[in-house]
């Protein structure tokens, strides 16, 4: 029977329905190619980034036809969304076949569950130990017929060391076959043979040589359909044939029937093209490639294509579950088969003979006995200070040369972003682009099909991702469109030829974009001289780091050579945050994607063009309360840059810090003293055992003594270690609840960073 699968009449899915194009139902006769008639076709499909698709299918159903078609990959993924609508609003019933996986199908076949376990013959004849077959033979020399009926008592590999090996009759001779050298012949080897054995109604027990065999046919005809369901469900998992889902409670024709359910696709990607223009005008065409994964074909559906990224699942109803039961047992453990059917009291009490049976290994890896009946196998942070060189890199309070700062949200300086003149891109859109030719594709086929055509601006520039970089050349791209566009790869064309390739990023309504499309060898940059400062203006306690909010200012003087013959436009990435002012530069630009801002030079042709620049920027630097020492809260302490009710708290915190780190030394001595207790006791452990095997008891218990102290001291060091880790506790808790004193002036202080950003409005 299958399963049912009540459908009501959602309506907060009913929407999907609704805003679907409503052309007349499809016949069978305009459904696709001729001859292949189609029951409710594929008519809308609107494929999402994250890899799903809403299938809209409508038609008309005539009298008596009950089914309605799902691939079988879709299954799972319909059960849960489906919406089945007809024009009276009718609630329908469906049944399915139920699905299982193929290790299930395999394992009710009798054959290996695994999913990587070959499905090799000695396997396939082994799926019917117990069942009863007629097997075909190649000759009726042996029972004067060529078919044998009877039950299979099982599928052995048998060596010819193995006492059942048939080698013939007494005193035959065996094959020969010639030798390499001299042409004589010599006995050819013996190899391991695959045997039948079969308990027949009229001859007993048989066995068969698998040469023998022309084929083994299971009589119950239900062996057969579970190796058929065992194949098609290994099919499944690599095709993706039609589904029906049958209709119940009607016989009569629905007219105007719409399906429709969410289901796994593959994801639509985009292939872009930008053609630059003068005067920075461009026209970007873009294109999706859509994948086909059915093997339906998609004849006239109406596509389209969504930029978003639904919450989506997979969850498995097609196939039946089983509540898993607890198992109660005896309190005494029983056994289900008696103890003498697999063996003898003798046996059991040691008495074995030589000959113990051989376990031989098939091909696919499962063992089989090799022997008679009942000899079947078993088949079982760092503390650097000093000043950083790289633009924006200034290091205080423990950090490094080079390591990039964050934000402050304490002290305004400017917004790169609003002098570049940038707008801030939108909230990303949501966007869905309609295809406006309707697809056809074919099974298993894919398709790159035209959506966008839009003018943007765009440029190409010579571009230094940082004033140390070597030269290239770029596009810089400002989405002009209300869509979001998806990222893809982009070949950008102008001049009259190709410039180049880029990546292009998910770039929102509004957003600016550079990527590099080819080296440039006419431009070099070079930085004469650099000046860099740094002046504290407060600190704060927030998640547990000390943070200093400085204003950085770095002064260089950029060098830049023109081999170009021709005046250029040169872009240099600043390494700012967006707190920050930029001067000297013609002009500013800013990269929405990356979070770059550029400075824009106009150099004329020629070498040795020299600007001087001046950056200054809030920057925000912290280092978490295990990592501070005395060093680092001196040097705040006596900057007289910070105000004095800031550097009160950190002059009151600086005992705890001392105490704390005082506490943290004896910690690690007390570590030092525990591995050296452990290593002795353990050394005092090995030598006892040996006294114990070769002294007298005396020299015994003089050791056990030692061994006793040794332990004593162990266990009295790991309680003096679990007192300071209890000591540190308190010590940094205290310390930290005095660094919170600082954060008493935050609240002041944003308000007065607001005022100043408003202000610069």
């Amino acid at each position: 029977m299958g399963n049912w699968l009540r459908v009501p009449s959602l309506g907060l899915l009913a929407f999907l329905l609704a805003c679907a194009h409503h052309a007349p139902p499809k016949t069978a006769t305009d459904q696709g190619p001729p001859g292949q008639e189609q029951i409710l076709p594929l008519v809308r499909l609107r494929l999402y980034a994250s890899g799903v698709g809403y299938f809209e299918r409508h038609g008309n159903v005539s009298a008596g036809q009950r089914r309605l078609p799902v691939p079988l990959g879709h299954l799972d993924d319909a059960l849960k969304s489906l919406v089945l609508l007809n024009s009276d609003s009718e609630q329908l019933s469906l049944s399915f076949p139920s699905r299982v996986s193929p290790a299930v199908a395999r394992a009710r076949a009798g054959m290996a569950a695994a999913e990587n376990a070959a499905l090799s013959y000695d396997r396939l004849l082994a799926a019917l130990r117990g069942e009863r077959v007629v097997v075909t033979l190649g000759s009726a020399a042996r029972f004067g017929k060529t078919q044998v009926s009877g039950r299979v008592i099982e599928v052995v590999s048998v060596e010819p060391t193995h006492p059942s090996y048939d080698h013939g009759p007494p005193g035959a001779t065996l094959r020969k076959e010639k030798g390499e050298g001299d042409g004589e012949e010599t006995p050819a080897p013996e190899r391991a043979r695959l045997q039948v054995m079969l308990l027949s109604p009229e001859y007993g027990v048989i066995r068969f040589d698998l040469s023998e065999l022309v084929s083994v046919r299971p009589i119950d005809p239900r062996i057969v359909e579970r190796f058929e369901a065992a194949l098609s469900a290994r099919i499944a998992t690599r095709a993706n044939p039609t589904e029906w889902l049958e209709m119940a409670g009607t016989d009569r024709a629905l007219r105007d029937l719409r399906l429709g359910y969410l289901a796994e696709t593959p994801i639509w990607r985009t292939s872009y093209r930008l053609v630059v223009g003068d005067g920075g005008r461009a026209e970007l065409q873009a294109w999706a490639l859509v994948h086909n994964d059915t093997d339906e074909t998609w004849h006239d559906v109406k596509l389209e294509l969504v930029d978003d990224y639904p919450s989506s699942f997979l969850f498995p109803l097609a196939a039946p579950r089983y509540q898993r039961r607890e198992l109660s047992t005896p309190s005494e453990e029983l056994s289900s088969v008696p103890q003498l059917s697999t063996t003898t009291p003798d046996a059991m009490w040691g008495d074995f003979s030589d000959y113990q049976g051989e376990v031989v290994e098939s091909i696919a890896g499962e063992s089989f006995g090799a022997g008679g009946l009942g000899l079947s196998g078993v088949g079982h942070g760092g503390g650097g200070r000093g000043e950083g060189v790289g633009l924006g890199s200034i290091g205080t309070l423990g950090h490094g040369a080079g390591v990039p700062p964050g934000v402050s949200d304490l002290i305004w300086v400017g917004d790169l972003q609003k002098q570049a003149g940038v707008i801030p891109p939108a909230e990303r859109a949501v966007s869905i682009y309609q295809v406006k030719k309707p697809l056809h594709l074919l099974p298993q086929h894919s398709a790159l099909l035209p959506f966008l055509r839009e003018k943007v601006s765009a440029k190409t520039i010579v571009w230094f991702s940082s004033p140390s970089s070597a030269p290239e050349r770029a596009i810089g791209i400002t989405n002009n469109t209300r869509n979001t566009l998806p990222e893809g790869p982009m070949a950008v064309f102008g001049r009259g030829g190709f410039l180049g390739e880029a990546m292009l990023d998910s770039l929102q309504p509004g957003a600016r974009q550079f990527a590099r499309i080819g080296d440039e060898a006419d431009f070099d940059l070079s930085v004469a001289e650099s000046k860099t400062e740094s002046v504290r203006r407060h600190v704060d306690f927030l998640n547990d780091r000390l943070r200093v909010h400085s204003v950085a200012t770095w002064k260089p003087s950029l060098v830049f050579n023109n081999r170009s013959g021709a005046p250029a436009e040169i872009y240099v990435g600043m390494s700012l945050v967006n707190n920050s002012v930029l001067e000297g530069s013609d002009r500013l630009d800013f990269d929405s994607t990356a979070g770059t801002p550029f400075a824009v030079f106009d150099v004329p042709a020629g070498p040795g063009t020299e600007r001087n620049l001046m950056a200054r920027q809030g920057i925000a630097e912290g280092q978490a309360v295990d990592a501070l020492d005395l060093d680092d809260l001196d040097e705040l302490i006596r900057d007289q840059n910070l105000p004095s009710e800031e550097r009160a708290i950190l002059t009151k915190a600086r005992p705890l810090l001392e105490q704390r780190l005082a506490t943290v030394r004896a910690q690690e001595e007390l570590e030092v003293e525990l591995d050296s207790a452990k290593e002795e006791l353990k050394s005092l452990k090995q030598t006892t055992e040996d006294v114990g095997a070769k002294e007298s008891k005396e020299a015994g218990a003089v050791m056990t003594h030692r061994v006793l102290a040794a332990l004593d001291n162990v266990r009295k060091i790991e309680a003096r270690k679990r007192n300071l880790d209890k000591e540190l506790e308190t010590r940094t808790r205290a310390l930290k609840s005095t660094l919170s004193e600082l954060n008493t002036f935050r609240a002041k202080l944003v308000e007065e960073r607001k005022r100043a950003e408003a202000a610069a409005r």
